[in-house]
C-alpha cells in the first residue's frame, strides 16, 4: 500500500498514515482520497463534505498531494466537487485593475464587473498565472492551478477582499463578512491578524458553500494554511474560529487533513485527538521552497520530477512552460470583457 496506519501512543487520529517514500504523492492523495470517499458515504441527504487541507503553503509535496486529488476525483463521477483557494475574491478585480486601460475612475467598477462574470474561476486561474505566480512553492502550485483549470474544476477564490495600503495588506472594508467587525473598531482589519482570520475563515467557507451548493456539489476541497485549518492557539487562533468550525456552522460534515513536520509542528494534538475522522500524513518530504531563494524555480523544479505521482512530472512541466497562458491573451481577453461590461 505504501504506507501503514499507526498505531503507537503517539498516533494522533485513526487515520494517522506514515509514507514508507516520503516522496510518494501517489500514496499520500490514495490515503486521502480513500478516507474521503468513506466520509462521503455518511452525508446526510443535501449535506456536503467539507474536506480542509491545512498546508505548508511553501512545502510543494502538500501542494502536488491536491493536485493528484484534483485528478482522482474528477475521474470519480461520483463525486462532484469544487476546489476552494485561500486567495482573495477580489484577486480578479485588483489584477484587472492594473492591466486596464480604461479611465482611472472607470477602472474598478469595470474591473469589478469582470470579476461577476467569471462564474467558474477559470479566468482568475489564468490571470494569475499569467502575471501574478504565487511566492510560495510557485512551480507545484502552477500544477495546481492548471490542472484546476484543464480539468473544469470549479474554483473558488474564496479569501476575504484585500486592500493594500503602504505596502501593508488589509481585509478591504467592503468585504461583507468584515462589516460586523468594522462596526465596532475604527482601524483597518491587518490580513493576517486575528480578527483577520476570523473574517477570513468565516468567508472562505461561506463562499466555498455557496460555490458548491450553486452547482450541486458534495465535496468542498479547501486547502488553506495550518492556522486557517485548525486555528493555533499559542498565535492567538482559536479552533472554534478556525475553518473547520466555519464549515461545521454551515451544517457540513468536516474531514481535516494535515502533515506534521519534522520539528514537531502540528495540528493542535487535543483537536486532533477529539476528530479521529481526521487524516494526519506523516513523513512526508517537507523541503521548503520560496522565490527569493529559488527565482529561477530550478531548485524547485528539480525536486518536483522526483516526485512520484499519477503522471510524469518532468514531462508535465514541459508541457506546462508551453501552454501557461500568455499575459497578451489575458491582455485581450480583459480588454474585451471590458467593453462588453461598459455595454451592460
Amino acid at each position: 500500500m505504501g504506507y501503514t496506519l499507526t498505531t503507537t501512543p503517539d498516533t494522533l487520529t485513526a487515520r494517522h498514515h506514515v509514507l514508507a517514500d516520503p516522496m510518494n504523492v501517489r500514496v499520500a492523495g490514495r490515503a486521502i482520497y480513500d478516507a474521503i470517499k468513506a466520509e462521503q458515504g455518511l452525508l446526510d441527504d443535501g449535506q456536503i463534505l467539507a474536506v480542509v487541507i491545512g498546508e505548508d503553503h511553501a512545502r510543494p509535496m502538500q501542494v502536488l498531494t491536491q493536485d493528484y486529488l484534483l485528478h482522482r476525483l474528477k475521474a470519480d463521477a461520483a463525486s462532484d466537487f469544487v476546489l476552494g483557494c485561500e486567495l482573495p475574491c477580489n484577486t480578479l478585480s485588483l489584477l484587472a485593475q492594473t492591466i486596464l486601460e480604461t479611465p482611472t475612475e472607470q477602472r474598478k467598477t469595470i474591473a469589478d464587473s469582470i470579476q461577476a462574470m467569471d462564474h467558474d474561476g477559470h479566468l482568475a486561474l489564468s490571470a494569475s498565472m499569467a502575471f501574478n505566480p504565487s511566492d510560495y512553492a510557485p512551480v507545484a502550485r502552477s500544477l495546481l492551478m492548471s490542472s484546476a483549470s484543464e480539468l473544469g474544476v470549479t474554483t473558488v477564490f474564496a479569501d476575504a477582499a484585500m486592500a493594500a495600503r503602504s505596502g501593508k495588506f488589509y481585509v478591504a472594508a467592503s468585504d461583507v463578512f468584515a462589516g460586523a467587525l468594522y462596526g465596532t473598531i475604527s482601524k483597518p482589519i491587518p490580513y493576517n491578524s486575528v480578527d483577520g482570520h476570523v473574517v477570513r475563515n468565516t468567508g472562505m467557507a461561506f463562499r466555498a458553500f455557496k460555490a458548491a451548493k450553486q452547482q450541486g456539489a458534495r465535496i468542498i476541497l479547501m486547502p488553506c494554511g495550518l492556522n486557517h485549518a485548525y486555528g493555533n492557539a499559542t498565535e492567538g487562533h482559536a479552533f472554534e474560529t478556525s475553518m473547520i468550525e466555519a464549515f461545521n456552522s454551515l451544517g457540513c460534515r468536516t474531514l481535516g487533513v494535515s502533515f506534521p513536520y519534522p520539528d514537531g509542528h502540528t495540528a493542535p494534538v487535543s483537536v486532533l485527538k477529539r476528530r479521529p475522522q481526521d487524516v494526519v500524513i506523516g513523513n512526508m518530504s517537507n523541503d521548503y521552497f520560496y522565490y527569493k531563494n529559488d527565482p529561477d524555480r530550478t531548485s524547485e523544479t528539480a525536486y518536483v520530477t522526483k516526485a512520484a505521482g499519477p503522471y510524469d512530472y518532468a514531462a508535465r512541466l514541459k508541457e506546462l512552460k508551453a501552454t501557461l497562458p500568455a499575459p497578451e491573451a489575458i491582455r485581450a481577453e480583459l480588454g474585451r470583457l471590458a467593453q462588453a461590461a461598459c455595454r451592460l
